[in-house]
């Protein structure tokens, strides 16, 4: 035999002793881990079955992530402990190398091990081949993180109640905001072009995955604060290095993950609610609801403290291009808004650079809220973005021709965050007297969200939105169902400028089950009503508008009834101790030969807080009814 065949089989031996060492060492390994996590019931831990969203399910338990590739055993979406054995092994693979490695794949999952095992020291994460997770977790650069609320939008139902993201915030970024950080958004996955009742239908029924999915910020602020026209409330939160390091590993796990999206519950607010538990030890939502409300996050955020220190540490906001447009537009003296009014009007290019003569911070105020107008214009669908683009040009040239110091804009309060708002449900008990049915007592359950009289911080002003506002009523002996509104959407759409692109309808949808009025005892009746008008802006808290009411009202299985009518009403308030709301029409049935049926109601409501108030409320409908009420919101 050769020397060289020789050298090649001693060089085989060499390798395959050594490897067979490998793998025993590498069995050994797996064994003692498995032996220590059974000892210390690691499987059965809260913090493993937050990693894997596990759901207790009578003795059993079930992940609400659907997608195989997050388990690493084929039953491991049912069977914790199966997956907690497969996931040690795959962390301690010696085969499996680069992005696909576990370590890379499941970092939370494998730093949760290190911290509760004895992991071998030949084995530690160095983390320097998993260059996918790298570039996500930004090399070590992010300082803190937020939750960014998008407010609601009334045009869509998905929009209602607000939305949540995560923003990670770089610590080499030049301002608060930054637009390049990386964001982490949930959300539904429906089909392009979706019908509007498809979705609807589908979003309350599971009948739509949703995924996180994560973009830089600067997206997600165009889609919600420059298209949408929705303000932006960044919630910057005081965690540790340790859990903002957590929360970015376990988000990268949850990346293009599946799972089963419900419109009311597993939601955007359910899901960050559930990341953010894995840091906040607290549920961050109320455990009385079977519902989730994105904006209830923010009060709870808002109550937590961490060592006595509160758990916000900032909030900013990111007006929509309209509110960005409109607190400028508020802000200039009668003389600068006469201004911006008779350029907008009458398209006056020429005289733009001497708007107000030897007016130079005059000036400058006009010109940036003309500018802001035009940005915001360009949303609109009938926009004619050639046309608008010559006007940005002109008032830009302007702008060059002043001087380049600051703008000295007035003082003006800061706009209350969302948090501050009246919690999104409500609980009413009432005494009341009707001078036909007499007195009774009156139970109200509303699951969401506010209405006119509501201290409705950081949303629209004069807009009311209920989900499911039910109202039993004791009354001669007997109770029995008084009105039950399934859904009420009610905007005046006011502008403080009344400028041809800033403003809109008046508009109303209602529908639900209610007494055909005040006089009559089980007369009740379903509907489907809605209106159109205009609402004038009085002063800052006050209102007015009309508008042309319609109305489809069912009696029994044959019997249908079209109503059609005008109702006006006014809104004003003070320091959010008090708000009224007096509402007057009449109606008249298109259908049949009843009396025109005319309405008046006067509702105050005191307090200012978030938890409760009092309601003094007076109403003529065929009958005169008074009512006093004490509301708990939760």
């Amino acid at each position: 035999m050769s020397k060289l065949k020789i050298y090649f089989i001693i060089f085989l031996s060499v390798i395959f002793f050594n490897s067979n060492k490998l793998f025993s060492q590498e069995a050994n390994q797996i064994e003692t881990l498995i032996r220590q996590s059974e000892a210390k019931q690691l499987s059965f831990s809260k913090e493993w079955h937050k990693l894997l969203h596990y759901k207790s399910s009578k003795s059993k338990v079930i992940s609400d992530v659907k997608s195989a590739d997050f388990f690493l055993n084929n039953n491991g979406r049912f069977d914790s402990n199966a997956e907690l054995n497969d996931t040690i092994k795959a962390m301690l693979d010696q085969k499996a190398a680069g992005n696909n490695h576990a370590q890379c794949r499941f970092p939370a999952r494998f730093k949760w091990l290190k911290n509760n095992l004895t992991w071998p020291e030949d084995n530690l994460f160095d983390g320097s081949f998993c260059t996918d997770y790298n570039k996500w977790k930004m090399d070590d650069d992010i300082k803190s993180i937020s939750l960014i609320f998008a407010s609601g939008h009334l045009s869509n139902p998905a929009s209602f109640y607000g939305h949540i993201l995560l923003k990670f915030n770089s610590k080499n970024e030049q301002n608060e905001l930054s637009l390049l950080d990386t964001s982490l958004n949930y959300g539904a996955v429906p089909p392009d072009n979706e019908n509007a009742l498809v979705y609807v239908i589908k979003g309350l029924t599971g009948g739509y995955n949703a995924s996180f999915t994560n973009q830089q910020f600067y997206r997600y602020n165009h889609t919600y604060a420059e298209n949408d026209l929705r303000d932006l409330w960044n919630y910057e939160l005081d965690l540790s290095q340790n859990q903002i390091a957590l929360l970015v590993d376990h988000s990268w796990e949850l990346l293009g993950q599946e799972f089963t999206y419900y419109f009311l519950k597993q939601n955007c607010g359910y899901k960050m609610a559930e990341l953010l538990n894995l840091v906040i030890d607290k549920p961050l939502l109320p455990s009385v609801k079977n519902w989730a409300m994105p904006s209830d996050i923010l009060t709870s955020l808002a109550d937590e403290r961490k060592h006595g220190k509160k758990l916000i540490k900032n909030i900013t906001i990111i007006k929509s291009r309209q509110n960005s447009f409109r607190d400028k537009f508020v802000l200039l003296t009668n003389t600068e808004k006469k201004a911006v009014s008779n350029f907008i009007l009458n398209n006056d290019l020429e005289n733009l650079p001497s708007v107000l003569e030897n007016e130079i911070n005059s000036n400058k105020k006009v010109i940036d809220t003309l500018l802001d107008y035009y940005a915001f214009s360009l949303t609109k669908k009938n926009a004619d973005p050639k046309s608008i683009e010559t006007r940005r040009r002109a008032i830009l040239l302007s702008r060059l021709k002043l001087d380049t110091k600051d703008i000295e804009w007035p003082s003006s309060s800061p706009k209350p965050p969302p948090h501050k708002s009246q919690n999104s449900s409500m609980l009413q008990t009432s005494i009341v007297h009707n001078d036909k049915l007499g007195t009774g007592v009156e139970l109200r359950f509303r699951g969401a969200y506010y209405d006119y009289l509501s201290n409705n911080s950081g949303r629209s002003p004069f807009t009311q939105m209920s989900m499911i506002d039910l109202t039993m009523v004791h009354q001669q002996n007997k109770i029995s169902l008084k009105k039950l509104d399934l859904i009420h959407v009610e905007t005046l759409n006011i502008s403080p400028t009344n400028l041809p692109e800033d403003k809109a309808f008046a508009w109303k949808v209602k529908a639900g089950v209610k007494k055909q009025n005040l006089s009559c005892d089980g007369c009740l009746h379903g509907y489907l009503s809605g209106g159109i008008g205009k609402g004038y802006l009085v002063n800052n808290n006050s209102a007015v508008y009309g508008m042309v009411t319609g109305e489809v009202s069912a009696f029994g299985e044959k019997t249908l009834e079209l109503n059609t009518g005008l109702t006006a009403g006014f809104i004003t308030g003070y320091d959010d101790w008090w708000k009224s709301h007096v509402e007057l029409g009449f109606q008249k049935s298109v259908t049949s030969s009843q009396k025109i049926r005319k309405f008046i109601s006067w509702e105050n409501r005191f307090s200012n807080s978030k938890w409760w108030d009092i309601r003094l409320k007076i109403e003529y409908d065929k009958a005169t009814e008074f009512k006093i009420s004490a509301g708990y919101y939760w």
